[in-house]
């Protein structure tokens, strides 16, 4: 009687090894692999017109440029030497060309100033109009000044040059010559290199002296 229960509980126990077994056998086949890890992938986004473009690397929700995490709104250096600023929308990469500080050129002594800006490409403008080395401008008093770009150290520099109108000529009678008589930037006038005011007499190469009128 012994021996027989002896015998059931021996095979109870290798029949629960066997269910136990059969069960980690199919539970392993059951189980997903790991899903492998995203690959990553190459984005070439153009800096503007003029700037060429650069490469990001993406992997998961992360970029990179060059190794280095890359975070919209971040700034990168064109091609053309120009500043770009990154953005991401969604997956999309957009780069806008970010303009240096406007230059604030004093247009000689008038108080006046001129913002002169950085395009894109390059070239400069003031207000709606496209500026170069040697352009002329015009104050609201109605002065002229020539605009020069000058290159330094420190980058480059915008200077403003009073540019005095022809010199009128001055009948001086009628057999008495000619006077020649330009005007200053502040308005007033001079001849002969002396200043001349409303009232002043000159000499004639007839001897004769004849008085200025404005």
């Amino acid at each position: 009687m012994n021996r027989m229960r002896t015998a059931l509980r021996l095979r109870h126990s290798a029949c629960a090894i066997l269910c136990i077994l059969a069960l980690a056998a199919c539970s392993g086949d059951s189980a997903a692999p790991p899903a492998p890890p995203p690959q990553p992938q190459t984005l070439s986004v153009a800096l503007g017109e003029n700037g060429g473009s650069i490469t990001l690397t993406r992997q998961g929700n992360s970029y990179t440029k060059d190794g280095r995490t890359f975070s919209t709104g971040e700034t990168v250096e064109g091609s053309n030497g120009q500043t770009y600023r990154l953005t991401l929308s969604g997956s999309q990469w957009t780069a806008a060309y970010v303009p240096p500080e406007p230059w604030a050129v004093a247009l000689g002594s008038s108080g006046e100033a001129l913002l002169v800006t950085r395009l894109e490409d390059g070239t400069y403008s003031a207000g709606d109009e496209t500026v170069e080395s040697g352009s002329l401008v015009t104050a609201e008093s109605g002065n002229q000044y020539r605009l020069t770009l000058h290159r330094t150290l420190e980058g480059n520099e915008w200077r403003a040059a009073y540019v005095p109108p022809e010199p009128a000529s001055i009948a001086l009678g009628a057999t008495g010559g000619t006077l020649s008589v330009t005007r200053n930037e502040d308005g007033s006038f001079r001849a002969g290199g002396r200043l001349l005011a409303s009232g002043d007499t000159r000499t004639g190469r007839n001897n004769s002296v004849y008085r200025l009128t404005l």
